[in-house]
């Protein structure tokens, strides 16, 4: 069976259930419709489309991440990007770099690079690739920034201890 689906405020269709299975866009309250629906429905209210919502062994399914500037729809839902086939590598974090850094060096210019760490994995999860980039150059200035500080002020911090 074809069936058409709204994701993001646009139609795309006609598709078959493996095709948007293979997507990945569909959630429950995904507008959709065939031939012999009098209306758009939820997914979850369509026997061959709610089976594809079903996590496999019984597992509870894990929630879908929802990115920064994705577009609302109707009630309030918010959308998940659609996924990208050709991926590049995620960057690194440099999140470890980060927690050791404000642990050993200097606390204030650890947690901003222990803050720009976190947003590359986020990002990269919503397809914003670029973004994720930046995250992680602006992590890795800010672990160079906080050892850097370190080195600094720890001759200030010895010669204030022996005094």
């Amino acid at each position: 069976m074809k069936y058409w689906i709204i994701i993001e405020n646009r139609q795309h269709g006609p598709l078959t259930s493996e095709e948007i299975a293979a997507l990945g866009w569909l959630r429950r309250d995904t507008p959709v419709w065939h031939e012999g629906l009098a209306g758009w429905v939820t997914a979850d209210e369509v026997d061959e489309l709610a089976a594809l919502l079903r996590p496999p062994s019984g597992r509870p399914a894990a929630p879908a991440p929802v990115c920064p500037g994705a577009s609302a729809y109707g009630n309030g839902h918010r959308w998940v990007q659609a996924p990208v086939v050709n991926v590049e590598p995620e960057p690194e974090s440099f999140l470890l770099w980060s927690i050791l850094t404000t642990i050993l060096c200097c606390i204030p210019t650890g947690i901003i690079a222990i803050i720009m760490s976190t947003r590359v994995s986020g990002r990269y999860a919503c397809g914003d690739y670029e973004g994720a980039r930046r995250a992680s150059r602006a992590a890795e200035l800010w672990v160079v920034v906080t050892i850097t500080v370190g080195l600094v002020a720890a001759p200030f911090v010895t010669l204030l201890g022996m005094v």
